[in-house]
């Protein structure tokens, strides 16, 4: 005949058991003996317990801690790879903003490219440059059809705009930052914003002149 299984016990610190059957690890059980009260942990009992979910010291309850662990063993994994590659420093590609929040995306894809994560690098540069066509047209498009009917003031179109442009540039800027930290930290070299300097001055001068262009046809 099969013996019955033992219910489980918990040790107090009075010395007294506690038979604790349909508990699980983390629950908490009081001693009739002494009043106390116990956690049920898995080295103070006798028998089998289940664990909890949501119990005190369960896996669950260190896992925004493991995470955290793993991000900054991945970072500084990423860090010693990308040592000897040359990267744009966060304030490069927020300054890059000035020419068009498209230029701020473009810089942090080939950041992220040359950190090993292509497709990160592909979709952040598409989006940066995407939303940058699509919001300019549609900018210029209520320009020309409105003109100056728009219920906005002078300056608040202004505000408006630069809003815009600051909020789609600490965007594209902030992308990968970490891992660009942890390899200049590591030793990767700070790659020349010159030539992204130069090629955004003469992109911005030539949206200078499609706006000119807009607003002489809108007068028209």
């Amino acid at each position: 005949m099969a013996k019955a299984p033992a219910i489980p016990e918990l040790r107090c610190a009075c010395g007294s058991s506690i038979e604790i059957p349909g508990r699980r690890i983390g629950d908490t059980v009081s001693c009739r003996a002494c009043g106390k009260d116990s956690v049920v942990l898995r080295s103070k009992v006798q028998g089998d317990v289940p664990p909890a979910a949501n119990a005190p010291g369960a896996v669950s309850d260190r896992l925004p801690e493991v995470q955290e662990s793993l991000k900054r063993i991945r970072l500084r994994q990423t860090g010693h790879a990308a040592r000897d590659v040359s990267l744009y420093p966060t304030w490069a590609l927020v300054a890059a903003g000035a020419f068009g929040f498209y230029l701020s995306a473009v810089l942090a894809g080939q950041n992220l490219a040359a950190l090993g994560q292509p497709e990160r690098a592909r979709r952040v540069q598409v989006l940066g440059v995407g939303s940058y066509l699509a919001l300019g047209a549609l900018v210029l498009g209520a320009y020309a059809k409105l003109g100056h009917r728009l219920p906005l003031t002078p300056a608040a179109r202004v505000w408006a705009v630069l809003a815009v442009a600051v909020a789609g540039t600490l965007l594209a800027a902030l992308r990968g930052r970490e891992a660009a930290a942890a390899a200049f930290d590591a030793g990767a070299r700070h790659a020349s914003v010159l030539v992204p300097a130069l090629l955004g001055f003469v992109l911005l001068v030539a949206q200078f002149f499609v706006w000119k262009l807009v607003g002489m046809a809108s007068a028209w």
